[in-house]
Protein backbone atom coordinates (compact mmCIF):
# COMPACT_ATOMS: atom_id res chain seq x y z
CA UNK A 1 0.00 0.00 0.00
CA UNK A 2 1.65 3.68 -0.85
CA UNK A 3 2.50 6.08 1.88
CA UNK A 4 0.39 8.89 1.27
CA UNK A 5 1.23 12.36 2.80
CA UNK A 6 -1.08 14.64 4.13
CA UNK A 7 0.12 18.43 3.79
CA UNK A 8 -1.63 21.12 6.21
CA UNK A 9 -2.14 24.30 4.98
CA UNK A 10 -2.06 26.69 7.44
CA UNK A 11 -2.84 30.65 7.15
CA UNK A 12 0.46 32.49 7.37
CA UNK A 13 -0.15 35.93 9.06
CA UNK A 14 3.74 36.55 7.63
CA UNK A 15 2.57 35.33 4.10
CA UNK A 16 5.69 32.93 3.97
CA UNK A 17 5.15 30.57 1.11
CA UNK A 18 8.41 28.83 1.26
CA UNK A 19 11.23 28.84 3.24
CA UNK A 20 14.76 27.29 3.67
CA UNK A 21 17.72 27.13 5.89
CA UNK A 22 21.11 27.30 5.49
CA UNK A 23 24.37 27.94 7.66
CA UNK A 24 23.28 30.29 10.07
CA UNK A 25 20.75 31.32 7.70
CA UNK A 26 16.90 31.97 6.34
CA UNK A 27 15.43 32.12 3.29
CA UNK A 28 12.17 33.16 2.88
CA UNK A 29 9.73 33.79 0.12
CA UNK A 30 6.89 35.63 0.60
CA UNK A 31 3.66 36.58 -1.11
CA UNK A 32 2.96 39.88 -0.84
CA UNK A 33 0.50 39.34 -4.46
CA UNK A 34 -1.92 42.49 -3.06
CA UNK A 35 0.80 45.01 -4.07
CA UNK A 36 2.30 43.18 -7.24
CA UNK A 37 5.41 41.51 -5.67
CA UNK A 38 7.15 38.15 -4.18
CA UNK A 39 9.54 39.02 -1.26
CA UNK A 40 12.57 37.22 -1.18
CA UNK A 41 13.60 37.47 2.84
CA UNK A 42 17.66 36.63 3.98
CA UNK A 43 18.40 36.57 7.89
CA UNK A 44 21.89 35.40 9.07
CA UNK A 45 22.14 33.76 12.53
CA UNK A 46 24.79 33.67 14.69
CA UNK A 47 26.00 30.82 16.85
CA UNK A 48 22.99 31.03 19.40
CA UNK A 49 20.78 31.19 16.91
CA UNK A 50 20.09 35.14 17.37
CA UNK A 51 19.33 37.15 14.46
CA UNK A 52 22.26 39.49 13.40
CA UNK A 53 21.00 40.33 9.77
CA UNK A 54 18.16 40.56 7.94
CA UNK A 55 17.73 41.79 4.58
CA UNK A 56 13.87 41.97 2.85
CA UNK A 57 14.34 42.06 -1.47
CA UNK A 58 10.71 42.97 -3.48
CA UNK A 59 10.31 41.57 -6.69
CA UNK A 60 8.29 43.36 -8.86
CA UNK A 61 5.93 39.35 -9.77
CA UNK A 62 6.81 39.66 -13.57
CA UNK A 63 10.15 39.98 -12.84
CA UNK A 64 9.84 36.77 -10.58
CA UNK A 65 8.26 35.10 -13.05
CA UNK A 66 10.67 35.11 -15.68
CA UNK A 67 13.54 34.48 -12.79
CA UNK A 68 11.07 31.17 -12.18
CA UNK A 69 11.46 30.41 -15.99
CA UNK A 70 14.84 30.82 -16.01
CA UNK A 71 15.52 28.55 -13.33
CA UNK A 72 13.46 25.80 -14.15
CA UNK A 73 14.49 25.61 -17.79
CA UNK A 74 18.02 25.34 -17.37
CA UNK A 75 18.94 28.96 -18.31
CA UNK A 76 20.69 29.93 -15.52
CA UNK A 77 22.71 26.98 -15.97
CA UNK A 78 23.94 27.39 -19.06
CA UNK A 79 24.48 31.02 -18.39
CA UNK A 80 27.23 30.32 -15.45
CA UNK A 81 28.73 27.51 -18.14
CA UNK A 82 28.99 30.19 -20.43
CA UNK A 83 31.39 32.19 -18.45
CA UNK A 84 34.04 29.46 -17.42
CA UNK A 85 34.31 30.34 -13.91
CA UNK A 86 33.31 28.61 -10.78
CA UNK A 87 30.66 30.88 -9.78
CA UNK A 88 28.81 32.53 -12.07
CA UNK A 89 25.84 35.81 -10.95
CA UNK A 90 23.27 34.40 -13.46
CA UNK A 91 20.42 36.78 -11.35
CA UNK A 92 20.16 40.34 -10.13
CA UNK A 93 17.66 43.06 -9.14
CA UNK A 94 17.94 46.26 -7.64
CA UNK A 95 16.07 48.71 -5.57
CA UNK A 96 15.35 50.49 -2.43
CA UNK A 97 13.04 52.34 -0.45
CA UNK A 98 12.89 55.96 1.22
CA UNK A 99 11.54 56.76 4.37
CA UNK A 100 11.78 60.12 5.84
CA UNK A 101 15.45 61.70 4.34
CA UNK A 102 16.73 58.11 4.63
CA UNK A 103 17.82 56.29 1.40
CA UNK A 104 18.40 52.49 1.51
CA UNK A 105 19.74 50.71 -1.58
CA UNK A 106 19.39 47.02 -1.84
CA UNK A 107 20.37 44.50 -4.66
CA UNK A 108 19.58 40.64 -4.32
CA UNK A 109 22.07 38.52 -6.56
CA UNK A 110 21.94 34.61 -7.63
CA UNK A 111 25.03 33.01 -8.21
CA UNK A 112 25.37 29.58 -9.79
CA UNK A 113 28.41 27.98 -8.03
CA UNK A 114 28.79 24.26 -6.31
CA UNK A 115 25.24 25.48 -4.72
CA UNK A 116 23.17 28.84 -5.72
CA UNK A 117 23.98 31.56 -3.81
CA UNK A 118 21.11 33.89 -2.66
CA UNK A 119 22.77 37.22 -1.96
CA UNK A 120 20.96 40.31 -0.52
CA UNK A 121 23.26 43.93 0.45
CA UNK A 122 21.94 46.69 2.20
CA UNK A 123 23.86 50.88 1.69
CA UNK A 124 22.91 54.09 1.90
CA UNK A 125 21.82 54.96 -1.33
CA UNK A 126 20.56 58.12 -3.65
CA UNK A 127 17.61 58.36 -5.86
CA UNK A 128 19.26 58.94 -9.60
CA UNK A 129 17.28 60.63 -12.34
CA UNK A 130 15.05 58.72 -13.65
CA UNK A 131 13.22 57.71 -10.29
CA UNK A 132 15.03 54.60 -9.42
CA UNK A 133 18.52 53.82 -6.75
CA UNK A 134 21.61 53.85 -6.69
CA UNK A 135 24.64 52.91 -4.13
CA UNK A 136 25.71 55.70 -2.59
CA UNK A 137 28.23 53.90 0.15
CA UNK A 138 29.91 50.69 0.64
CA UNK A 139 27.54 47.68 1.85
CA UNK A 140 26.51 47.72 5.09
CA UNK A 141 24.56 44.86 5.38
CA UNK A 142 25.28 41.07 3.56
CA UNK A 143 23.62 37.94 3.62
CA UNK A 144 23.86 34.86 2.15
CA UNK A 145 21.68 31.69 1.87
CA UNK A 146 23.14 28.82 -0.20
CA UNK A 147 20.79 25.86 -1.61
CA UNK A 148 20.40 23.01 -3.28
CA UNK A 149 19.36 22.48 -6.98
CA UNK A 150 16.17 20.71 -6.07
CA UNK A 151 15.73 24.02 -3.62
CA UNK A 152 15.90 26.67 -6.04
CA UNK A 153 13.65 24.36 -8.24
CA UNK A 154 11.55 24.77 -5.38
CA UNK A 155 11.43 28.25 -4.94
CA UNK A 156 10.61 28.61 -8.68
CA UNK A 157 8.04 25.91 -8.73
CA UNK A 158 6.47 28.30 -5.95
CA UNK A 159 6.53 31.03 -7.28
CA UNK A 160 4.59 29.97 -10.18
CA UNK A 161 2.10 27.93 -8.25
CA UNK A 162 1.40 30.70 -5.60
CA UNK A 163 0.59 33.39 -8.57
CA UNK A 164 -1.44 30.89 -10.95
CA UNK A 165 -3.46 30.47 -7.60
CA UNK A 166 -3.42 34.26 -6.84
CA UNK A 167 -4.79 34.84 -10.77
CA UNK A 168 -7.43 32.21 -9.95
CA UNK A 169 -9.00 33.30 -7.06
CA UNK A 170 -9.14 37.01 -8.35
CA UNK A 171 -10.97 35.47 -11.29
CA UNK A 172 -13.21 33.46 -9.38
CA UNK A 173 -14.23 36.45 -7.24
CA UNK A 174 -14.65 38.79 -10.30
Amino acid sequence: MPNNTIIEIKKNENNVIFETFGNHSRLELKNALSIGKFVIALQKFDESNKQTAFISAYLDTDVALVMANDILSGKYVRDAAKTGSDIAEVFKSQGGSQKEDKIIYRDLTISKGRLWMFKAQECPGKVVEKGGYAPAGAATTTVSVGVSNETIKAIALMIQAEYTAYRTAQLLQA
